[in-house]
């Protein structure tokens, strides 16, 4: 019985820690409701960060203290699958590939509920994606870039309407491409 408690302060200590290592891996995974992750990944070349989420009312970084990579080629990847989740990243260095997958997760009871992603990028030859299946109405999600030759996709599909989609991008040689389904969306794309 007291292995347990060593276990999940073992677990909670990987979650809230930071990796530095080149070509490394630090992947978090949460099943069931209410959850939080906070990672943190720096001057790790070559690396991997991954969250994946099943559940409701799950977050992934928050306003305050997003999700955060800082490394050349490194790569970051959030899966939530379920309802009102909540996911706010921040990545940055030369060539990096980021993505935030939201989609609902049938029988939940909150099927199409609101969810939320952000998604901050900074580097060139950079790569953001967001996308949000069964989205209900009402969620917003936003991917901001600045630096040269970087891309963005960002999509929300779903029946309900007012979703709401804002891209930022500064630099040269960028590329936007957003996807909406549903009425009365907004979407807002400034390239500067």
């Amino acid at each position: 019985m007291n292995a347990r408690p060593s276990l999940v302060a073992a677990v909670l200590a990987a979650l809230s820690g930071t990796v530095t290592a080149d070509d490394s891996t630090l992947t978090a995974s949460q099943v069931g409701h209410d959850n939080r992750t906070q990672l943190v990944q720096a001057g790790a070349a070559l690396s991997t960060l991954a969250v994946d989420q099943l559940g409701n009312y799950n977050v992934a970084g928050t306003d305050n203290a997003a999700i955060y990579q800082s490394a050349t080629g490194a790569s970051l990847s959030i899966e939530q699958v379920g309802d009102a989740n909540l996911a706010n990243a921040d990545q940055q260095g030369y060539g990096t590939r980021a993505t935030i997958d939201q989609s609902s997760r049938p029988g939940s009871g909150l099927e199409d509920g609101r969810r939320s992603a952000s998604l901050t990028q900074s580097g060139d030859f950079v790569y953001g994606s967001i996308s949000q299946v069964g989205v209900s109405g009402h969620s917003p999600a936003s991917l901001s870039q600045t630096d040269n030759g970087n891309a963005i996709t960002l999509s929300q599909s779903g029946s309900a309407a007012g979703n709401t989609a804002y891209v930022t991008q500064t630099g040269n040689a960028l590329v936007s491409t957003v996807m909406q389904t549903g009425s009365g969306n907004l979407s807002t794309i400034t390239q500067r």
